[in-house]
């Protein structure tokens, strides 16, 4: 039995990062349905491409996410960064993902927390006890816990290097799919996600969703979700594409039994 099977998944992540997740449900005999509610562009700015200039000065980068190792190494490339700029320096990342996508760069990070969240990163550098300077690189909407706890001990400077935005094209296919399917699940992979959920549905069109499994990646998306009205929500033990899927067949099947 495949709990997934015939179930139909609302996929919200931003175009570019959805397919795998598609990949797994599919795989599973779900039905993706991929409506991406976000989009993301760099920053090309003064200030970062003088923030790039000066990464020699850096001792550590910290990555909160996998689009700001992606956008980093973008403007490094537009700005024209020597690779040996940054191959010699300390690199944290917040979890798994972020170090994936450093490793698209031939890159490893030396350390990463337990638990993939900002306060978590902030605690395990703390315990590295690095020293000197540190950069952090991060999107606009990035929450600053890493920042607020390691800024005490390290000379710390940010460096917001993309912007997440509203996709409003996809308002006409979110409404019709929320009013057209039977939707089995809601996923969010952020709580920009949920905003952007709640920002572009008809208010009308939300009583058709409000008790919808709404997965959510990790806490803070949860709390997004519980706020924004959503009454059945649930956490993946692991924040990845598979722990995701993980959890939604443990909900259907459960869900499945108790039927």
């Amino acid at each position: 039995m495949d709990p997934l099977k015939g179930r139909k998944i609302l996929v919200t992540r931003a175009s570019e990062q959805a397919a795998s997740f598609t990949r797994c449900i599919e795989q599973k005999s779900g039905i993706s349905i991929e409506i991406p509610l976000l989009y993301f562009t760099s920053v090309p700015s003064e200030e970062n491409r003088r923030v790039l200039e000066r990464l020699h000065t850096f001792n550590w980068l910290l990555f909160t996410s996998s689009n700001g190792v992606h956008f980093f190494m973008e403007l490094c490339e537009r700005y024209h960064i020597p690779k040996h700029a940054f191959k010699d320096k300390q690199i944290a990342t917040v979890g798994m993902k972020t170090a994936k996508a450093l490793a698209d760069y031939d890159l490893s990070p030396h350390f990463m927390p337990d638990t993939y969240t900002g306060e978590a990163l902030g605690a395990a550098f703390l315990q590295e006890k690095g020293s000197g300077p540190v950069l952090v690189v991060q999107g606009n909407l990035a929450r600053q816990k890493v920042v607020e706890i390691i800024q005490p001990y390290y000379d710390v400077e940010t460096a917001i290097m993309y912007e997440t935005r509203v996709n409003v094209k996809m308002e006409e296919a979110l409404n019709k799919a929320i009013q057209n399917n039977q939707l089995d699940a809601l996923t969010f992979t952020s709580p920009s996600t949920v905003q952007a959920f709640t920002q572009l549905l008809k208010p009308s069109l939300f009583e058709h969703v409000r008790s919808t499994l709404c997965l959510c990646i990790g806490s803070t998306t949860e709390k997004e979700a519980e706020q924004a009205g959503f009454t059945r929500r649930c956490v993946p033990e692991h924040q990845t594409v598979e722990g995701m899927c993980e959890a939604l067949e443990r909900y259907f099947h459960e869900k499945g039994i108790d039927d």
